[in-house]
């Protein structure tokens, strides 16, 4: 038999060689011929026997085969062009072996490769979609709350900026103060979010012993976001203000 890396590793000893060893199958004592290379979890907690042995000890003699001891089998295909062909054969034999009348539903499944993984494919770009319309959400529901914040505080500040501009303070000077407000609280609230998003990040990580990293430009694009919400949700309160005259302004209590 052959041995997956990961099934040598639970068996053997660090530093023991399993080529040689015999190991107990269903009371069936089978001599390890190899090892595989580390492939993958999925194919490194295997263990292979031979065909014929398999018939033979553990699926039943030829007259009562016990079909409940195969959960599935594997084929390859020369190329990529030769599988429609091979699943129409596969699904021929597999339904003349089992005797399955026509027009009656196959007692199996033959499952592609390729259109699983267009499929979980399929189904990551409809999560990336929904999870784009949550964040666009969120940004809009920020940017308004940043406007409303910059119009209570051009509200608030109304004799400030009459007083700064019959000092002569210029209207670009007015909208440029607010705008670079509206700059800082937009970065402060997207530094707040990046740190808490990493830190949850990396404690869900941990805590479930996955093997992460965290991408700067994901951090840089998040900060540009920021940034864009500010100047583009920032732009009207800033407007407003510059607009201000400064009698009206000055009149303010």
């Amino acid at each position: 038999m052959i041995l997956g890396s990961t099934v040598a590793r639970e068996l053997f000893a660090p530093g023991d060689d399993p080529i040689g060893a015999q190991i107990r199958i269903m009371k069936v004592p089978l001599e390890v011929v190899g090892v595989l290379d580390r492939k993958g979890p999925a194919q490194d907690d295997v263990a292979f026997v031979p065909l014929a042995t398999a018939k033979l000890r553990f699926l039943g003699s030829a007259s009562n085969i016990n079909r409940d001891s195969v959960a599935y089998i594997i084929a390859k295909v020369a190329g990529d062009g030769q599988m429609a062909g091979a699943r129409s054969e596969i699904e021929n034999l597999l339904r003349q072996r089992h005797r399955v009348p026509a027009g009656q539903e196959d007692d199996f499944k033959v499952q592609d490769p390729a259109a699983a993984m267009e499929a979980q494919q399929g189904a990551i770009r409809t999560v990336a979609l929904l999870l784009v319309a949550i964040a666009s959400v969120s940004l809009l529901v920020g940017g308004i709350s940043i406007m409303n914040v910059m119009i209570v505080s051009v509200t608030e500040r109304t004799r400030e900026i009459g007083i700064r501009r019959a000092l002569g303070g210029r209207m670009r000077d007015i909208r440029l103060q607010f705008l670079c407000e509206a700059l800082v609280l937009c970065l402060l609230g997207g530094a707040i979010g990046v740190a808490g998003g990493v830190t949850l990040s990396m404690t869900v990580a941990r805590m479930a012993g996955w093997v992460t990293s965290i991408d700067g430009q994901a951090i840089g694009l998040a900060l540009a976001f920021s940034i864009a919400t500010g100047l583009i949700f920032g732009f009207y309160p800033a407007h407003k203000a510059s607009k201000l005259s400064p009698i009206e302004a000055l009149k303010t209590e």
